[in-house]
């Protein structure tokens, strides 16, 4: 009976030990798209095991609303946020970039696009009083901020969370380094929107040059002023600069994998941390996934990411890739495809299928895609081969360094049409 009681007492100061060590985090979530939202799950579930987490979610895509995290740690708040109009005028603009050769009229009208959603969904969430009154009472210790906009860094300072870091879903840029304090070569290592590796020629140093200006003395004012303003009608003129809060934040974390990313001078305020959640192990597939790559010698996966849409595919496209399937008759290919496409019997097409397990899968033996930095990941979780065709955004960079690295070889998207 000593000893039990003895045991009950130890048992009892470990767990008020845990509980003293346990904090309570905010992480802010912009889901823009559903690998967004994924991503940001991950990070919340990760913390998970050792704190309190609450996901602060605004409505921004009515399309990336279903995907939750069931882990017993972590809650949810969703708050107002951009109407579904903005969303779908956004939607637009973007599906014109995606499958073309953006010209730079396209990439202003995107540029005003987000500021706009942005700055609805900011205006949105603090007139929110509802939940903006649940958050207060949830007295954070810690959160984070996402990197797609501004809003989270003046929220948190108005909800009053002492401390706070960044997350970043895509690979490092010169706004977000110059918040680190770190140095960043323009000659030497290419910025987020560049179509080059580190190993530029002159051509190229010129325009990473000219984006590192854009980027890291243009774009982060043209970031800030919007929120600030929504910030300083809700809580007066005397409201800080959103750069000058983001400058406060304690690190910036990075969906990046530090062995095959360009090399880059850091500090300890930066860290990687690619492939977080991600897995080499393939979950027993149902059908009609089980009995299609069991007839298999070999799959192909293709698909490119959340953001593009398959139902805008051009016409070219469809067929450039139905002569693909029929070519090689041997090959099993699973395509992200919307329904009434033809296809022949040797591809399942879905707008849907569950990819970290088919590419985890051992017959799966190359993987076509946009070359999204989760997309990477997970193909490096699973060795799978890939072949990039990028469509937008980091993916351009992303794709050279899949090639740049060895692990995949890269189709331009306009020879591709």
């Amino acid at each position: 009976e000593r000893i039990t009681f003895r045991m009950r007492s130890l048992l009892l100061l470990s767990s008020l030990f845990f509980i003293v060590n346990s904090a309570k985090i905010a992480v802010f979530l912009n889901a823009m798209s559903n690998s967004h939202v994924i991503f940001t799950i991950r990070v919340a579930e990760e913390l998970a095991a050792d704190h309190d987490v609450v996901i602060v979610r605004p409505t921004v895509n009515p399309k990336a609303t279903t995907i939750v995290s069931n882990h017993p740690r972590v809650l949810e708040i969703r708050t107002n946020g951009a109407s579904a109009e903005t969303f779908a005028s956004h939607k637009e603009i973007e599906r014109n970039m995606v499958w073309t050769d953006a010209s730079y009229k396209d990439i202003a009208a995107m540029s005003a696009s987000y500021t706009k959603i942005f700055s609805e969904y900011c205006t949105s969430l603090i007139n929110d009083e509802d939940n903006m009154a649940k958050l207060r009472a949830e007295k954070f210790d810690f959160a984070l901020a996402h990197h797609i906009d501004l809003c989270p860094v003046s929220v948190i300072n108005a909800l009053e969370i002492p401390h706070f870091g960044f997350i970043m879903s895509i690979p490092l840029n010169r706004m977000w380094v110059n918040i680190a304090g770190v140095p960043m070569l323009s000659s030497i290592y290419p910025m987020i929107m560049m179509d080059a590796t580190n190993e530029m020629n002159f051509l190229q140093r010129f325009k990473n040059f000219v984006l590192d200006v854009m980027m890291g003395t243009i774009g982060g004012p043209m970031q800030a002023k919007p929120i600030n303003g929504v910030m300083r009608k809700k809580y007066g003129e005397a409201f800080p600069d959103a750069m000058e809060l983001a400058a406060m934040a304690k690190f910036v974390l990075v969906n990046a994998h530090p062995d095959i990313e360009f090399p880059l001078p850091l500090t300890s305020k930066i860290g990687y941390f690619g492939g977080l959640g991600m897995s080499n192990e393939s979950k027993p597939l149902i059908e009609p996934y089980s009995s299609f790559i069991e007839s298999a010698k070999s799959i192909v996966f293709v698909s490119f990411g959340t953001v593009a849409d398959p139902a805008m595919m051009p016409i070219s496209w469809k067929n450039a890739f139905l002569e693909l399937f029929e070519k090689n008759p041997d090959v099993h290919f699973i395509w992200r495809m919307v329904d009434g496409v033809t296809v022949p019997k040797n591809v399942l097409i879905n707008t849907w299928h569950p990819q970290n397990d088919i590419l985890a899968h051992p017959k799966t033996v190359a993987f076509i895609t946009h070359a999204g930095y989760n997309s990477i990941g997970e193909s490096i979780a699973s060795g799978t081969p890939l072949i990039t065709i990028p469509l937008a955004a980091d993916q351009f960079r992303n794709s050279r360094l899949v090639e740049y690295r060895g692990f995949g070889v890269r189709v331009d998207k306009i020879r591709s049409q």
